[in-house]
């Protein structure tokens, strides 16, 4: 009835009584009237007049005011607030978010701390991504995408609107019940399904629980009505996924799993047949596939291949990689920290080599940021303990922090140069691939030690590729060591495996990547990582504390600097044009020479953010010289905006 205003006052006077309207539903007292299947959090507050709809569902700590009216099915997360707004059904508004006087319509999406002002509205299956703004009287209509951090100021009619893009390197990453639905994994499995030829073979791998089982069958039917065969590798951690797909020779394998620091927001990771993210041209071809909606449909789905041994293999696979006279001679005393899956194959594994495990897992319901706030505690433990060095490995068993012996936590630069060392010191002459926000002096670590780094993109998919690479001209005409363990089910439909079913087994003739210690599981697996520093320690018979303090100083510096989406390109290409030629670098993002030190500007991929990283001569030089680009690149968004 009349415009927007109008419609929002008449919903308003119902909810007072002022019109003679009979509302379906339950009286709870208070004005607040419910339908059939409500949950209320104990936690929540919920202030009438309100009308919420059947099945509705409101967590702790929500906030739904008064004139609010919810249609059936809609989800408000922790910490959200509504206020006066007019939610249509299906609607989820996620941790965090605010409406103030909204109009939201059915199948609309907010993710975590969106906001959405007075008298805007929210078109029909719209999503407004984390941390979006939508000013007040603001239209968007029916099926956009405000992208993450996006502050929308006049109304949204045509395209597809200001999403960021679906893959951030090689995966996609949203939040469960919000961005990531089983319509769009599924739809995500028929493109990525489409870019194998058909009757190829992909591993699947998940998190455990509902959640990740429900992700997991969407992605597998995807990937069947595109003619793939599933291999299904069960609950794993991503580097053991990546092992996975090496392993039984597979086309190519997805590992969906929960970001370590938001437990609501899951990634789906993407590997091809080495177990490597896939390079931007792989992912651009999925992408026109997904958005193009046209990928292959087949008549017949063939049925999935089981491999339940999966585990053993890997810890195999790792302990047959150390060498004789290290770790296996001379055990160590480790105080371990992790959550679930990861404690409990880190800590066999490491009971495997021989060495003394003293379990001190840590809180599992705590998020890994959460987690690293409590790590002074855990610090406390290795030292009171007597352990020889502490570690902490992140739940989905890709980051580590070390800690000495005496509970000091060693610094992550610090420790990408003692991995440095320990990688060259095993292959002398060896090329090192690192990013190019590694620090500089570990160049100085490697030409003292016969070998060379190699600046590549910090894309995954080109950093991972180049690592394999310069794995293989390190380890050509060495010998392989002993089979491992066989893991009994064969692979069979594979077309990268071109064998019989018969013939396919897992020993260490037939595993498909490098069969010793690579940069790869130094910089990719946390425990593989953590197995060949013990094993390096053990071997010189020299502590943590010790093998830390005899590496050069190392002073970095770091800031992050917001900048929206659209603007990002304009900004990065000001800059270059306003810096000396003569000291500017192209390789990834702009990096600049400065005296006795370096910035690199890196746009982020995934969020609407510069990264700025500095290293010099001292600390306070690095410091300066970060401080200088975090003012020069608002500078420049400031006259973006303008303009």
């Amino acid at each position: 009835m009349g415009n927007l205003s109008q419609y929002r006052q008449a919903q308003e006077d119902i909810l007072r009584g002022r019109v003679k309207v009979q509302v379906v539903g339950e009286d709870q007292g208070g004005g607040v009237v419910t339908g059939e299947g409500v949950e209320i959090a104990p936690g929540a507050r919920v202030e009438g007049p309100v009308l919420i709809g059947g099945g509705c569902r409101i967590a702790t700590g929500a906030v739904v005011g008064p004139f609010t009216v919810l249609g059936p099915y809609t989800r408000v997360e922790e910490g959200a607030t509504i206020k006066r707004s007019i939610l249509w059904d299906n609607v989820y508004a996620g941790a965090g978010a605010g409406l103030r006087g909204a109009v939201v319509c059915s199948r609309a999406s907010l993710q975590r701390r969106a906001q959405v002002y007075e008298g805007a509205v929210i078109g029909d299956g719209s999503q407004v991504d984390a941390g979006a703004e939508v000013r007040p009287e603001v239209k968007v209509w029916p099926e956009k995408c405000l992208g993450r951090e996006t502050v929308v100021h006049e109304s949204l009619i045509w395209g597809r609107g200001l999403a960021r893009p679906l893959f951030a390197g090689s995966q996609v990453t949203g939040y469960l019940y919000g961005d990531i639905t089983p319509f769009q994994v599924t739809r995500l499995g028929m493109a990525y399904g489409s870019s194998f030829p058909a009757g190829a073979t992909v591993g699947l791998s998940t998190f455990a629980g509902g959640a990740g089982e429900m992700l997991y069958k969407s992605l597998a039917a995807g990937l069947m009505a595109a003619g793939v065969r599933v291999a299904d590798l069960g609950s794993l951690l991503t580097p053991m996924h990546r092992f996975a797909i090496r392993f039984l020779g597979l086309d190519g394998g997805c590992h969906i799993k929960r970001d370590a620091a938001e437990g609501d927001k899951v990634r789906l990771h993407l590997v091809n047949d080495r177990g490597h993210d896939l390079n931007p041209g792989a992912i651009r071809k999925i992408e026109n596939l997904y958005w193009r909606e046209d990928g292959r449909q087949v008549q017949e789905a063939r049925a999935s291949l089981s491999f339940p041994a999966l585990r053993e293999a890997y810890r195999d696979w790792l302990v047959a990689s150390l060498s004789d006279d290290g770790l296996k001679k001379k055990p160590l005393r480790i105080a371990l920290g992790g959550q679930g899956q990861v404690a409990e194959v880190a800590g066999e594994v490491l009971q495997a080599t021989g060495a003394t495990v003293i379990r001190l897992d840590l809180d599992p319901t705590k998020t890994w940021q959460q987690v690293q706030d409590d790590l002074p505690y855990f610090a406390a433990e290795v030292r009171r303990h007597g352990a020889d060095l502490g570690a902490a490995l992140d739940p989905n068993g890709e980051e580590l922090i070390l800690f000495t012996g005496e509970g000091r936590r060693v610094d992550p630069a610090l420790q990408m140069a003692l991995m440095a060392r320990v990688y060259l010191e095993s292959n002398h002459g060896a090329s090192l691939v690192l990013p190019v926000t590694a620090p500089r002096v570990v160049e100085r670590i490697a030409i003292n030690l016969g070998g060379r780094v190699e600046r590549v993109k910090s894309h995954p998919g080109i950093h991972q590729e180049a690592m394999a690479r310069a794995d293989e001209e390190t380890q050509a005409g060495r010998r392989q060591p002993a089979s491992i363990a066989a893991v009994t089910t064969p692979v069979s439909g594979g077309t990268n495996a071109g064998r019989q079913p018969s013939q396919v087994d897992a020993s260490r003739e037939n595993y498909q990547g490098p069969a010793v210690l690579g940069q790869q599981h130094l910089q990719m697996d946390a425990l593989a990582a953590l197995l060949h520093l013990m094993d390096w320690l053990a071997r010189r018979e020299e502590s943590l504390d010790h093998a830390a303090a005899e590496l050069p100083e190392i002073y970095i510096a770091s800031r992050t600097v917001p900048c929206p989406w659209e603007a990002k390109g304009r900004v990065m290409r000001t800059l270059i044009s306003e810096e000396p030629a003569d000291q500017v670098e192209l390789l990834d993002g702009v990096q600049v020479r400065r005296g006795k030190g370096w910035s690199l500007v890196l746009p982020d991929g995934e969020t609407p953010h510069y990264h700025i990283y500095s290293e010099a001569f001292s600390q306070e030089a690095a410091e300066e010289l970060a401080g200088f680009y975090e003012k020069r690149l608002k500078d420049l968004i400031t006259r973006e905006k303008r303009n």
